[in-house]
């Protein structure tokens, strides 16, 4: 039977890596130990391929996915699952590293569009089959919102599976969106509030489903230069700040800079350098980002 002590920095597990787009989840994603496979349902694997070439050149394999492949798309997640392989061109991968869903997002549009897609053949012989708008246009009811749930259902229990099953690094990435809501305060006037939804989705039952399938929660932000042609800071939090939730299993400081580096060695390294410190960075450049309280909890 496992024991928490066996349990070294490093170790396989479920890693969610969520922020803006383009600060660098999907590249943070596969630096994680190769082979490294991406089920890539943002069609952008640009950005991996323009980073890791020359001396970063690394194993990575992907395939695209979408509404018109999902079934193929769920195929291959139970495949992984029972055999912890992955057929690419013809031949067989055992990956270290899955990024099972880039993005979350994309996965949900996925997921309903698919359904949309077939209520649409049906509404051809069918006139009354599909809830509808003014103008004619078909949009998700009830029912595509529970096949949505239904996928990540599917999805997020083999995302658990994995790292136990196969010692195989299991990553999701999503998006959040700022959501504006007008009211009124205690004094009767009007007030917005601006709050950050954790999980970009169609439906809100995926976005509440995903993060409670990761041990690992981390949310990336970037600081712009102030120069001309610099690049900027790229930052990750890995405890919760305002709307932005945040976790970590691991002795980590409350935020890290891996700007020109390879974000897994950095993140091992600063979890290494937790567990000699006991998470205590007081006396370190990390002062005052530990994720330990005072008492000693994290």
């Amino acid at each position: 039977m496992p024991s928490l002590k066996d349990l070294k920095p490093g170790d396989p597990t479920t890693t969610l890596m969520k922020g803006v787009t383009g600060y660098g989840k999907t590249i943070a994603a596969t630096s994680y130990p190769e082979p490294v496979y991406v089920f890539d349902f943002d069609s952008r694997v640009d950005s991996i391929q323009s980073f890791y070439r020359g001396d970063r050149r690394r194993e990575i394999h992907f395939d695209t996915y979408g509404a018109f492949n999902l079934f193929r798309y769920l195929d291959e997640l139970n495949e992984l699952l029972d055999s912890g392989t992955i057929k690419v061109d013809g031949r067989t991968v055992a990956p270290r590293t899955v990024v099972v869903a880039d993005s979350v997002t994309a996965l949900s549009m996925a997921s309903v569009d698919y359904q949309l897609n077939q209520v649409r053949e049906f509404a051809k012989k069918d006139k009354k089959i599909g809830k509808k708008t003014q103008g004619g246009i078909i949009i998700p009811d009830w029912d595509e919102y529970k096949g949505e749930t239904s996928v990540f259902s599917e999805v997020l229990g083999i995302v658990k599976a994995l790292p136990k099953r196969h010692g195989i690094h299991t990553i999701m990435t999503a998006h959040p969106i700022k959501s504006t809501s007008v009211g009124k305060d205690s004094t009767g006037k009007v007030a917005v509030s601006i709050k950050t939804s954790q999980i970009v989705s169609i439906g809100m039952k995926a976005a509440e489903l995903v993060p409670t399938a990761f041990n690992e929660v981390y949310h990336f932000a970037m600081i712009p230069s102030l120069n001309a042609g610099e690049k900027g800071r790229r930052l990750v939090y890995t405890e919760g700040m305002g709307d932005e939730s945040a976790k970590t299993t691991l002795l980590l400081p409350v935020m890290f800079e891996w700007t020109n580096e390879l974000f897994y060695d950095k993140l091992v390294s600063l979890a290494k350098q937790g567990e000699e410190n006991g998470g205590n960075w007081k006396d370190t450049e990390m002062a005052g980002k530990s994720t330990t309280d005072d008492s000693g909890w994290n």
